[in-house]
């Protein structure tokens, strides 16, 4: 007879569920299901940046940030990329300097990722004259 069980999954990952059976004349087997608990989540953050225009050959600093996420805060990470006024991406991390050394409009893109590389990002522009 089959007896239903519910497995509650508390944590993201791979989970192996192991049957075994035997009958009455004492033939058993064993089967092996894996399965994947995927968190799909993205993180959250929080960052402070403040600049809107600046001039040419200012230097911005990256600014420090908080990430919070579902499996774990210290799987997570946050960056920046910059965007600048010819379209160039160079990703930069917290506490890094920026050279604003074009004029025009800068994008800063701050995302966060975490181990499971789900993301969420947040653009601020500064202009520079």
């Amino acid at each position: 007879n089959a007896v239903g069980h519910k497995i509650k999954v508390e944590e993201y990952g791979i989970y192996t569920i192991i049957y075994s059976a035997e009958d009455d004349s004492g033939v058993s087997t064993t089967k092996f299901i894996s399965t994947v608990c995927i968190d799909r989540e993205a993180p959250k953050f929080e960052v402070t940046f403040d600049v809107e225009t600046a001039k040419l050959n200012d230097v911005i600093t990256i600014p420090n940030g908080t990430v919070t996420d579902n499996a774990g805060n210290e799987n997570a990470g946050l960056y920046c990329i910059v965007i600048n006024p010819m379209g160039y991406k160079v990703t930069y991390n917290q506490g890094d300097e920026v050279k604003l050394e074009k004029v025009g409009k800068y994008i800063f893109r701050f995302y966060a990722v975490d181990i499971s590389g789900n993301t969420s990002s947040l653009d601020y522009t500064v202009v520079v004259k």
